[in-house]
């Protein structure tokens, strides 16, 4: 019993140590957990619809391991199927560039989503140009020109717009805006263009015209401004050249030449009583950019902006660009209408109509100081001159057209004349105003002093039959009309009177006048 119970306290010690070890020997640990592998992509939107071009919309991924759990931090790379219709930054933003369609791909490891992009502008305005048509005959044809812009600005193409007339029978319109005269009628036609809920229309009528029988009359209204008014010291310096600007806010603004100090500027509310500005254009601040300034017209641009169109003794036709009515100015580069295109030693007067086909006729002569010698009627009288044409569809780069409007080498006007303004009626008529400086070769003997301002009327601005005297006192130069908001017509030009105030610039009432004597609106 004894001898058991020994061996029984032996073993259990043996155990004991056995339990214990000799701390040789480590647990086994428990197996580390899988690396989390990215698995799925889940987009914040898989569809993306874009109304407008620049239009965006910020895509996010979440992105979860085989575990499903989310990857926080995990790396996405995005990217698009077609960079010409949409782009995707690498933070997901995604931008509208064309109509169209994408996929934008979002890729973490060798996992991947996608989102379907969709672009398709959608138009918010129309406007048209030009805002109505007068068609002259029947079978004449005109342009027009629909601009039509999504949310964003950005253009939309014109092939969206659809085209109606309210009378085919007196006016077409093509798929393409182009309105085409049936017949005559005594109320005009509506021309209608829509794109989306947009809908902009314009009047087109047809009318028979007959330019031959207009007539106008001047009524003068008295001086505008002398040269001693614009700080001449001498009555006589050439205080000249005007050109009218209607401002946005009502006032009228005239450009004229002040002498040598350059081209300056005086302001009014109703067209009569001005008072001086400032120089707007210095003389030697133009010749140190290369630019000899002279006889200037203000043209306003269809953006709202203005040009002047600058010609000299010395070159052809400069302009200078104003994003401010006409306060301050920067000279463009190059020259409009070069001397070598007009076959003219020096170039001036660049005026301007806009035509029904959307781009613009300007009208301009040589300078008064460079009629070439060839032309002169006699070694004492003063140099002949004639006017000439040019188109533009941008009003920068004109091309001159064949043939002499008015002055010798036209085939019926072969007087002298210069100094033009050209005004394209309501009627679609186009009269230009200039001054005759030879007045006796145009049949013209009741005048005082050597020049007068007449006038020739056309039915399509190139051909020019007869031609009538409008001022014929003072030595009238250098006419510019202006319209005025109610319709009516005033007429600057220079004048000059030596035993009274020397150079000034006058104006007066211009109205059309018919074959009856009736007057009648311009």
């Amino acid at each position: 019993m004894h001898l058991q119970k020994m061996r029984y306290i032996r073993l259990s010690a043996v155990l004991l140590l056995a339990a214990c070890g000799d701390g040789g020997t480590t647990p086994t640990s428990p197996p580390a957990p899988p690396t989390p592998v990215a698995t799925s992509i889940t987009l914040s939107a898989t569809t993306l619809s874009f109304a407008s071009l620049g239009e965006t919309s910020q895509l996010s991924a979440a992105v979860k391991d085989q575990n499903s759990a989310t990857m926080s931090g995990a790396s996405v790379s995005w990217a698009t199927s077609s960079a010409s219709v949409t782009t995707v930054s690498s933070t997901g933003l995604v931008t509208a560039v064309a109509n169209g369609s994408a996929t934008i791909t979002a890729t973490s490891g060798s996992a991947s989503a996608n989102a379907s992009a969709s672009i398709q502008q959608v138009a918010v305005s129309i406007t048209l140009s030009p805002d109505s048509l007068v068609l002259a005959a029947v079978g004449d044809t005109a342009t027009v020109t629909a601009t039509v812009l999504d949310a964003s600005g950005s253009e939309i193409p014109a092939e969206s717009v659809a085209w109606s007339s309210s009378d085919t029978t007196m006016v077409t319109v093509s798929s393409g805006g182009l309105v085409t005269a049936v017949a005559s009628g005594p109320t005009p036609a509506i021309v209608t263009a829509q794109i989306d809920d947009q809908e902009e229309e314009i009047s087109a009528r047809v009318v028979d015209i007959s330019c031959d029988g207009i007539r106008y009359s001047f009524t003068d209204l008295g001086l505008v401004l002398s040269a001693t008014d614009v700080g001449q010291t001498d009555p006589m310096a050439p205080v000249a050249n005007p050109s009218a600007l209607q401002l946005d806010d009502g006032r009228i603004r005239l450009f004229f030449t002040n002498a040598g100090a350059g081209i300056a500027s005086a302001i009014s509310d109703d067209g009569l009583t001005f008072a001086y500005e400032t120089i707007r254009i210095s003389g030697p601040a133009a010749q140190e950019q290369g630019v000899q300034l002279g006889p200037s017209r203000i043209f306003r641009l269809p953006d709202g902006r203005v040009r002047l169109y600058v010609g000299s003794s010395a070159s052809g036709v400069s302009s200078f660009i104003s994003s401010d009515e006409g306060k301050t100015f920067t000279v463009e580069a190059g020259e409009r209408i070069t001397r070598t295109q007009a076959s003219m030693d020096a170039i001036q007067k660049l005026s301007i109509v806009p035509l029904s086909n959307g781009t613009y006729r300007g009208y301009f002569g040589p300078a008064p100081q460079n009629g070439p010698a060839t032309v002169l009627a006699d070694t004492g009288g003063p140099p002949d001159h004639w006017l000439l044409s040019a188109t533009s569809s941008d009003l920068l780069e004109w091309t001159v057209e064949p043939g002499v409007r008015i002055g010798p080498g036209s085939t019926v006007l072969t007087a002298s004349a210069r100094e033009v303004y050209p005004l394209l009626r309501e009627d679609g008529c186009v009269t230009l105003f200039y001054q005759l400086n030879k007045p006796q070769d145009a049949g013209i003997s009741d005048y005082e002093g050597v020049a007068v301002v007449g006038y020739s009327t056309s039915s399509d601005g190139l051909t020019f039959t007869e031609q009538f005297p409008l001022i014929t006192t003072r030595d009238p130069a250098g006419p510019d009309v202006l319209t005025m908001p109610d319709g009516s017509l005033l007429l600057y030009h220079d004048s000059t009177d030596q035993n009274g105030y020397g150079h000034g610039i006058r104006v007066g009432r211009l109205a059309t006048v018919g074959v009856a004597g009736s007057t009648t609106p311009n």
